[in-house]
């Protein structure tokens, strides 16, 4: 097994990228300059119009948002030197996932044809609503409408064309190295995304468990518990990066979780509330000593290729 730093196996031994893309129709136009009269330097202010007021289309844009936060539960985001929308997932995940993700489509299209049955209903609304600002050139054809809609993925992995170094001995070499570091840098940005997450429950575990000034518990909602049951049952599967120290405090915070049947009984066993809530702010403790990067003082980097260039992707599965 081809090893890289800290001798650590490569990335795509154990994962693949999952490229979601999801697409509907715009919800917004800009009004031109000079039809809305306002007291400010037309350069200086951008109006803009909703072109309908619908819940199925809202429905839509819920659902959307709830399928990327169901696979970043499942995945980690990946490297930066790639686009946004692109995932790393295990291959013990991978089937899980992509099934999960056919059932979405079928749930998502079911919505885009309660949105499409009440398009032209929406449409003789807006004229109403917009009065003269209402353009019929911004309404296209319902099935138009119908074909922006759209849900599709595919899982890759990046490599190097073999044909490469025979070719082109000299940047095949260059590309080599290249290829070396982005591994490097997808171990180190999973393992730092794993570490941030897994922060982020604990911290607000220990935050919300804890008492108020006046002696009394804070309130917290269901989602407290769950959202730590569900990152303790993802760990393995995401733990990409083989994080040794990661997981003993993931250990921890799952010995302490599995005395606790449910989130009411942190409300109503005092005993038991304060020793989950110890033992979170402990393991916060580590993980703010050094272990979570400073995600105020990280690099923000703006002009990323799409791909690292002189490496291409290749499509195994869709």
């Amino acid at each position: 097994m081809e090893k890289y730093a800290n001798d650590r196996p490569a990335i795509d031994d154990n994962s693949v990228l999952l490229s979601l893309r999801l697409s509907k129709p715009g919800n917004r136009r800009k009004v031109k300059s000079g039809v809305v009269t306002i007291d400010a330097d037309a350069d200086a202010v951008h109006v803009a119009k909703d072109l309908i007021d619908s819940k199925a289309y809202q429905a839509i844009s819920t659902f959307d948002g709830a399928t990327v936060n169901l696979l970043a539960r499942r995945a980690l985001p990946a490297s930066a030197a790639l686009r946004a929308g692109i995932w790393r997932i295990s291959y013990a995940s991978l089937p899980d996932m992509v099934e999960i993700l056919k059932g979405c489509v079928t749930q998502r299209q079911a919505l885009v044809e309660t949105f499409c049955a009440e398009y032209p209903e929406q449409v003789e609304k807006a004229e109403g609503r917009l009065r003269q600002l209402f353009n019929p050139d911004d309404y296209p054809s319902i099935d138009r409408v119908r074909s922006a809609f759209k849900m599709d993925w595919q899982v890759f992995v990046i490599s190097i064309p073999e044909a490469l170094a025979r070719l082109a001995p000299n940047v095949y070499q260059q590309t080599q190295e290249r290829m070396t570091q982005y591994q490097e840098d997808s171990l180190r940005e999973c393992q730092e995304a794993l570490r941030t997450s897994f922060a982020a429950v604990i911290r607000r575990a220990a935050d919300r468990l804890q008492l108020a000034p006046d002696g009394k518990p804070l309130v917290f909602r269901d989602s407290l518990v769950t959202g730590m049951e569900q990152f303790l049952a993802s760990f393995q599967a995401r733990n990409l990066a083989d994080d040794q120290e990661l997981a003993i405090l993931v250990e921890e915070a799952r010995a302490v979780m599995s005395r606790v049947p449910d989130a009411q009984a942190l409300r109503t066993d005092f005993a038991l509330r304060g020793a989950v809530q110890k033992t979170m702010q402990a393991i916060s403790s580590v993980l703010d000593d050094g272990m979570v990067p400073d995600t105020n003082t990280r690099k923000i980097r703006f002009d990323v290729p799409e791909e690292p260039q002189g490496i291409t992707s290749v499509l195994s599965v869709s």
